[in-house]
């Protein structure tokens, strides 16, 4: 439906096209208007911004005082009318001669917008002579009354009008992302919640889940049945990517193309792209969704060169509707696995698919990445997801026990919350091995049987963490095996490859595998980003020679009893 806004403009005409020569005699359809107005914008602001928020938007109508402009998604909606409204009302003013309101609206795919019959009144003929309204479709005059107010049922339909959006309180789901005027606000700029709040997104029915059970081939493959929006907590930390996806869901190539989200580990970037997976396929269960990350990439694509098969895979892939492909990071130095799926993208992209990536960093920190991926990277939307505050891990745990059926009071939420602050994925293990714990000793879950059940992972005592106590990091154990080792820490994260640097970097390898459970891409970072075989070699050296070298064993096992005390 149509959404008014009082985006008046300066009430004293700062250009009359009935004084203009030039215009004197001109003719301005919506669409004209509507290009001079974002053609004067599109000078006061970043280019980014205006490609992300308002090349995608066009004018659909015209009365004697409202403009009606369609936008790609209900989340550009918000966006434009609260970033952009005012400014842009103000310069279409200045070119009419008179105060326009602007008037928001986001059409379904395919659907012909509809707008309100809204006659331009026979009084005042010459207020904006030039100015005309686009004739409806069919050449029709739809009735209506100049000035009148619609109701629900009319104007621009929704998308939440056939399915009920999934409400998650970010910017473009109930709740405007910031306030102000002008232009100069893009990405990032702004809220929907004040700070520290979070919020869970409430289920819709259906979720994407049920499509997948009798979804055909190549349809959905790979997409993780409990990873869904309504399955996704929405806090300060991940509100954009949040947004983001759910716009993306609603109008899959028409915006954000490609999505780039990018974070650390455990952060919900996977599952915010499976998210947007099985929200396409519920809207649009004909269309082809393939999720892959880089490594399963690279690996087919060598698998395909091996059994003559390239041709096969290249239609696969360039044949989806939606792509998602996680951890592109890991096309790092891979030359012939980017030059293939440089020309994926672009057959995608020309074709106007959607592609989604995730990384665990911007693309212009992707060293080793041809500078022609790094920018197609960039054409869309990048955005980043950040570790959650308090107040969204305590919404993590709260939702988990809800979808699990567990029992947690406050008190164990919020000993959790407190302790494990890095990543969603660390707060899941937390709950999974406090379960696990009450479960073999038969005892109730209370503060004190978490404290016992999570201290060697927690790190809330002891002297062997980071000043003053605190839970262990991957950094922690590269620096305190460093130390047992008398090297320097730089030194594990250096190229050289001598001895007394080689064992103490393996070991610190092994350690943080063993307690705290990091992917082996995670792991490899810590060390100066080396790639995952190396740390496999280096977890097996050591599982080895602690099988052979008493010694040896001792040293590893005091050094870990020390980290977990």
């Amino acid at each position: 439906m149509f959404r008014r806004r009082n985006h008046g403009g300066a009430r004293a005409p700062l250009l009359s096209l009935r004084h203009s020569p030039r215009n004197s005699t001109m003719e301005l359809t919506p669409s004209d208007l509507w290009l001079r107005v974002l053609e004067s914008a599109r000078s006061g602001m970043p280019e980014q911004s205006f490609r992300t928020w308002l090349s995608g938007t066009r004018a659909v109508g015209l009365t004697e005082d409202e403009i009606y402009v369609d936008t790609p998604s209900t989340f550009h909606t918000e966006w434009v009318e609260d970033k952009f409204g005012a400014g842009l009302a103000e310069v279409a003013s200045r070119i009419v001669g008179r105060p326009m309101r602007l008037v928001f609206s986001t059409a379904p795919d395919g659907a012909t917008p509809h707008v309100p019959a809204v006659e331009l009144s026979p009084s005042t003929p010459d207020v904006m002579p030039g100015v005309r309204r686009a004739p409806p479709p069919g050449g029709a005059t739809p009735p209506g009354a100049p000035g009148e107010r619609r109701g629900s049922g009319q104007g621009f339909a929704r998308r939440g009008d056939s399915h009920p959006e999934p409400h998650s309180g970010t910017p473009g789901h109930g709740s405007a992302p910031g306030s102000g005027s002008g232009f100069g606000h893009g990405p990032g700029h702004g809220g929907g919640h004040s700070p520290g709040q979070a919020s869970v997104p409430s289920s819709r029915q259906g979720s994407g889940m049920e499509r997948r059970a009798d979804a055909g081939p190549g349809t959905g493959a790979g997409l993780n049945d409990r990873y869904t929006f309504d399955r996704f907590v929405v806090g300060t930390n991940n509100q954009l990517a949040a947004a983001a996806s759910h716009a993306v869901a609603e109008t899959p190539a028409r915006i954000y193309n490609p999505l780039f989200i990018y974070g650390g580990v455990g952060l919900g970037k996977t599952h915010l792209m499976h998210a947007v997976g099985h929200e396409i396929l519920f809207r649009h269960p004909e269309r082809r969704v393939a999720y892959v990350s880089a490594e399963r990439f690279m690996n087919e694509l060598v698998n395909a060169i091996q059994t003559g098969t390239t041709g096969a895979f290249r239609r696969h892939y360039r044949q989806i509707d939606l792509l998602l492909v996680d951890d592109i990071h890991f096309l790092v130095k891979k030359e012939s696995t980017q030059e293939e799926f440089f020309h994926t993208f672009n057959t995608l992209y020309d074709a106007g698919k959607q592609i989604i990536l995730t990384s665990d960093r911007a693309p212009k920190d992707l060293p080793g990445v041809e500078d022609r991926l790094v920018s197609r990277f960039e054409w869309g939307l990048v955005v980043d997801i950040k570790p959650p505050d308090y107040e969204t891990r305590v919404a993590i745990l709260r939702k988990k026990a809800d979808d699990d059926g567990l029992a947690l009071d406050d008190e164990v939420i919020d000993f959790i919350a407190r302790s494990c602050t890095s990543s969603v994925r660390e707060l899941e293990g937390a709950v999974i091995k406090l379960l696990a714990y009450s479960s073999l000793r038969r005892e109730e879950v209370t503060e004190e049987l978490a404290r016992a059940a999570l201290r060697g992972m927690l790190r809330n005592e002891g002297p062997a963490g980071a000043e003053g106590g605190g839970r262990v990091t991957p950094e922690m154990i590269r620096d305190r095996t460093a130390a047992a080792w008398g090297v320097r820490p730089e030194g594990l994260q250096s190229r050289r490859r001598t001895k007394d640097l080689t064992v103490p970097r393996q070991v610190a390898m092994y350690l943080i595998k063993e307690l705290l459970d990091e992917s082996l891409v995670a792991i490899g970072r810590v060390f100066g980003g080396r790639d995952h075989s190396t740390v496999i070699h280096s977890i097996r050296k050591v599982e080895e020679d602690m099988g052979t070298d008493e010694d040896f064993a001792r040293r590893v096992t005091e050094l870990r009893s020390a980290l977990e005390r």
